[in-house]
């Protein structure tokens, strides 16, 4: 059998599948985890089952009789799929595609500074205990902006793979950390008082956006584009230089999209 890759962190929420008439688990409702255009038959793909109690999951070689018995009662389970993989040598035959964007048509939602009237920031916030760094993207931009996402959203292709991205891109904060040696970040023993991961989280205004948030009466949320976003960050020396990154290596259009 071939080796194979699992995309299971590809999810497209919007596509609801439920299991035939007559099956043991009835109205359980299947999320398909990804829409895949493949050249090759069904039949070659596997599929995997994942919710939030993994004692229920599948196993390599247990099949779909295993799984009704083990997740009668449940509600909702997620569909996987693994696909088989691809050798090395047909990767560099076959190079990946290009995407495009126009960054014209790009909106940035903003939140207004608790502590520095009339000043603009990117939702942001700490790490809690238990939380990764995309948990905890997700969770401050809801806290923050109202924003809702899921953390295995697929996104549009031409620029992300995944509805919540770590872009790699990482700040140190100019401003030292209360007990660092050196005050300045170009002395020597210089120790940040924070470092900041960047994630790009891509949403669907009519359904992600909500009008009552938890820190709606602490601040107001606005869109801007990307120009203008960057101007109102400028104040802000660490997020300004995450922006302009990310900016900076967005897609270029392509094909006039």
């Amino acid at each position: 059998m071939a080796p194979i890759v699992n995309v299971h962190a590809e999810t497209l929420p919007s596509v609801s599948l439920r299991l035939s008439p007559g099956t043991a688990l009835g109205d359980l409702k299947l999320r398909l985890v990804r829409k895949l255009e493949l050249n090759i038959p069904f039949a070659q793909l596997r599929i995997r089952y994942r919710w939030t109690d993994t004692d229920y999951a599948l196993k390599d070689g247990e099949d779909w009789s295993i799984f009704q018995e083990r997740a009668k009662g449940l509600q909702e389970v997620n569909l996987y799929v693994e696909l088989p993989a691809r050798s090395e040598q047909d990767s560099r035959r076959t190079p990946p595609p290009r995407y495009g964007v126009d960054a014209s048509l790009l909106r940035v939602y903003l939140v207004s500074s608790r502590k520095h009237d009339g000043k603009w920031v990117l939702p942001k916030g700490g790490i809690e205990d238990g939380e990764n760094a995309r948990q905890a993207a997700l969770r401050e931009m809801w806290e923050e902006a109202g924003i809702i996402g899921e953390p295995d959203v697929l996104a549009t292709p031409s620029l992300s793979d995944r509805g919540c991205r770590l872009l790699h891109i990482k700040v140190d904060d100019h401003k030292p950390h209360k007990d660092s040696p050196g005050k300045h970040a170009d002395e020597e023993g210089f120790v940040p008082r924070a470092r900041y991961i960047a994630m790009e989280l891509l949403i669907s205004h009519t359904t992600d956006v909500k009008d009552d948030w938890p820190e709606k009466h602490e601040r107001q949320r606005k869109v801007f584009t990307l120009e203008e976003a960057e101007k109102q960050l400028a104040w802000r020396q660490d997020l300004h230089t995450i922006f302009k990154i990310w900016k900076d290596n967005l897609p270029e259009a392509t094909n006039g999209s």
